[in-house]
């Protein structure tokens, strides 16, 4: 127990790297909430394969059930993890202090608390067939688009040198398992790398942010790897300072990830130190590209705020719900995203793939469906405004309302005259309700 805090420190510069090795656009996404969520359930599982309580290891089982379960509803492919645990716990079944189908049970119990809750969330909110319909069809929208082979993935956006480490990293440990045989409860180090792999590669596109999981769960197996030469060297000085020195070349790799880190390099933290540099400019420069322009998107949003009732909907057509979230105002219909309204881009195809013929009649009635359950709520209950966004990706138009009107010609005719001209801010185009602007 007294090298616990080393380890413990060692933990937080290993798996904390994650945190710098991607930049702010990359570490936003859901991958970096997943990866943690499937590394608080591994934690609690390898604590119920060790425990000798019965009621201790069946709390385990449980609460890891219910910390897996929760990827799902935001990536489905993620019930890889759950499946990979169970296939651990069915191998390690002999060292269980419960039988393996209780843990599998209590795994399941949890897991089904979890997806009740969340499912209970929908139904208390919003139209839960209309979710799962609109679901099934968005891999449609993607496949067209995106559908890189593995080589092209491995190649693609400088994925190459980090799924070298973690395919080296998981060969090294995989000796390591067999040389020293270690017990089987270890081989839950493998789920999150191994798991993560196959999320990215079913999903073919290749974003960098797909490999959080890999990259996670490569500095779990590191750890791993560490302890388990270190208790296999224990007592023997000669060797002992060698796996100190490798410790330390795994510390400087980390602190190399740090130093390479693009928030390192683009000094975010020194250009938004106080909460006024946060709201400057100058700050909000930092991270602006392409096809994304945060300044645009706060001016928008603070002028919708100042200017609509907490209670007001808006529509939008781009692809940046954070605008609803500076705004403070939810969507008036489930249609958030310009390529649901706009299917040219999967209509063309992409990177991989083709649309068969029935694909495009496929996509042309998914649009048309779309925009019809557009018309139907916004008939049913005007929002305060829609907001157009100018080079939104897949479409990339120069003028988002325009582009709009020539892919939604319904809902355009009918919005033409009860809203007000667009308001230019930036890249946003904002038209208001006349209604709701002539109102106090």
């Amino acid at each position: 127990t007294g090298d616990r805090p080393l380890w413990a420190l060692a933990g937080i510069g290993v798996l904390g790297a994650q945190y710098v090795r991607y930049d702010w656009w990359h570490t936003s996404q859901r991958e970096g909430l997943y990866a943690v969520l499937v590394l608080v359930s591994l934690a609690l599982q390898a604590a119920a394969h060790e425990t000798r309580d019965v009621r201790t290891a069946a709390r385990g089982f449980a609460l890891a059930g219910a910390a897996t379960a929760l990827t799902w509803f935001g990536k489905p492919p993620c019930v890889v993890f759950a499946i990979l645990q169970a296939g651990v716990a069915l191998l390690d079944r002999a060292r269980l202090s419960i039988s393996v189908w209780r843990a599998l049970r209590m795994g399941v119990l949890g897991a089904a608390a979890t997806s009740t809750a969340m499912v209970s969330f929908v139904l208390a909110f919003e139209d839960l067939p209309l979710a799962v319909r609109m679901l099934a069809k968005v891999p449609l929208l993607h496949h067209t688009i995106w559908n890189r082979s593995l080589v092209e993935c491995y190649r693609s956006f400088g994925n190459t040198p980090r799924l070298d480490w973690a395919m080296g990293t998981t060969a090294a440990f995989l000796v390591c398992f067999f040389a020293f045989r270690l017990p089987r409860r270890a081989l839950l180090a493998l789920v999150l790398p191994l798991g993560g792999f196959a999320v990215f590669a079913a999903q073919g596109k290749g974003f960098p942010y797909h490999l959080q999981m890999v990259t996670l769960g490569t500095g779990v197996l590191e750890l791993v790897l560490v302890a388990a030469i270190a208790r296999r060297v224990e007592g023997r000085p000669a060797l002992a300072a060698a796996v100190g020195a490798g410790a330390l070349l795994l510390g400087l790799q980390c602190r190399q990830d740090a130093v390479m880190s693009p928030g390192t390099q683009g000094d975010w933290a020194a250009a938004g130190a106080t909460p006024a540099m946060r709201a400057s400019d100058a700050y909000l420069d930092h991270f602006e590209w392409g096809d994304f322009f945060s300044k645009d998107l706060r001016a928008a949003a603070a002028y919708l705020a100042a200017h609509t009732r907490e209670d007001e909907r808006v529509q939008t057509y781009g692809l940046d719900p954070y605008f609803l979230f500076l705004a403070r105002r939810h969507t008036a219909t489930p249609i958030l995203y310009d390529f649901e309204l706009n299917v040219d881009a999967a209509l063309e195809g992409g990177s991989g793939a083709r649309p068969s013929a029935a694909d495009r009649a496929a996509l042309l009635a998914y649009r048309d469906g779309a925009e019809a359950l557009v018309l139907e709520a916004v008939r049913a209950a005007p929002p305060a405004a829609f907001v157009f966004f100018d080079k939104a990706p897949f479409s990339y138009p120069e003028d988002g309302e325009a582009d709009f009107r020539a892919h939604c010609p319904k809902v355009a005719g009918w919005l033409e005259d009860r809203y007000l001209p667009a308001l230019r801010f930036g890249t946003l185009r904002l038209r208001m309700r006349r209604a709701a602007a002539a109102a106090p």
